[in-house]
């Protein structure tokens, strides 16, 4: 068998699947005793696999090529799988953590930012967003994909189960926001009733609510709202905000927005949306006050142009996400995600203050 052998260890290769008399062989691997006529499919390097045939006399079929749907039957899979931001592996390597026996699945290959890793897949440390190919058992695959810290590819059967409350969910959320707009309440007074009224009514629950939330996010927040407090109490933040008050007494309010959202634009293009707001309100406000209008347009503006950021991977999470799946390169996003930036400028320049004026 493959562990009384130790082919993994020894050889470095991982036993796909075992095709005996025309039937696949997929699971359970590991213990399958081999047999005379084996047809056994490995992945690993032809050095290694060389080895492995002078090691026990095997014949090597060169010639045999294998696809897609050679591999893909009833029982088993090949699929394409995202790593999230999310995920536990994040740092590790598939070897670290037992990849193998812990999802049922081989890492075939790995594709990150456009470079395809062949050699030494289970040694590389896995970063966010990385895409892998893995093979295993058609069940263990489809739990793979449906776990948090994976993105699947491709098709997937999905079924939707509504709660028996499932429209109370709507309704609280759309409640909120009315009370919030109304101005009945502030938004996060009105966001905790809701919260406490759909926790009362167990259409949600405190293990669910703690699973959806992006922990990342409120350590960021964490980190970086005291910057924004040290902009403001140090006096850098009302320096800057009279200094860009000068531009707009000179050229008048709009000519300063545009600036302003120009400015915050090249920020968030290189640090996350999340910080370039907390680094840029306080700016925003102090411009707005020395300059004597309204500072919504301004806060917008602020908001707008961190959110819509097209000309890096990093601009935004979903320019990541795309990035390796869709086989981008750098140089596509500058492409075109330069004149959709400058669009997206030219139009919030004109439109802001017509909708929240100074």
């Amino acid at each position: 068998t493959v562990v009384d052998e130790r082919i993994n260890e020894r050889f470095e290769l991982n036993v796909l699947e075992i095709i005996r008399g025309g039937r696949k062989i997929g699971t359970n691997l590991r213990h399958e005793p081999f047999a005379r006529d084996d047809l056994i499919i490995v992945r690993g390097d032809v050095d290694h696999i060389i080895s492995f045939r002078e090691s026990y006399g095997l014949l090597l079929l060169a010639e045999v090529k294998i696809s897609d749907a050679d591999l893909s039957d009833r029982e088993n899979v090949l699929a394409e799988v995202q790593l999230t931001p999310l995920s536990p592996l994040v740092g590790k390597s598939a070897k670290e953590v037992d990849f193998r026996r812990r999802f049922g699945c081989f890492v075939l290959a790995m594709n990150r930012t456009g470079e395809t890793i062949l050699d030494r897949v289970g040694r590389v440390q896995l970063q966010a967003w990385d895409l892998l190919l893995v093979f295993g058992p058609r069940t263990r695959v489809e739990a793979l994909q449906a776990d948090e810290g994976f993105l699947a590819l491709g098709q997937k059967r999905v079924s939707l189960r509504l709660s028996p409350r499932w429209w109370l969910g709507p309704i609280v959320i759309a409640s909120v926001v009315l009370v919030s707009a109304l101005g009945l309440a502030e938004i996060h007074i009105a966001a905790l009733i809701g919260a406490v009224i759909l926790f009362l009514s167990r259409d949600l629950t405190i293990q669910a609510a703690f699973a959806a939330t992006d922990w990342s996010v409120i350590v960021l927040l964490a980190a970086i709202l005291p910057l924004g407090t040290a902009l403001e109490r140090t006096g850098l933040a009302g320096s800057i905000g009279d200094s860009m008050a000068g531009v707009g007494s000179d050229y008048g309010p709009w000519i300063m927005l545009s600036v302003f959202y120009a400015a915050t634009s090249l920020l968030t293009a290189v640090l996350s949306n999340t910080a370039t707001v907390v680094v840029m309100v306080p700016i925003a406000v102090s411009a707005a006050e020395s300059l004597g209008v309204d500072v919504k347009p301004f806060l917008m503006a602020t908001a707008f142009a961190a959110s819509c950021d097209f000309s890096t991977p990093m601009g935004y999470q979903t320019n990541a996400m795309v990035f390796s799946p869709g086989n981008y390169r750098f140089t596509d996003y500058v492409k075109f995600g330069l004149p959709l930036n400058a669009a997206f400028w030219i139009l919030a320049s004109l439109l802001i203050p017509i909708i929240w004026g100074f």
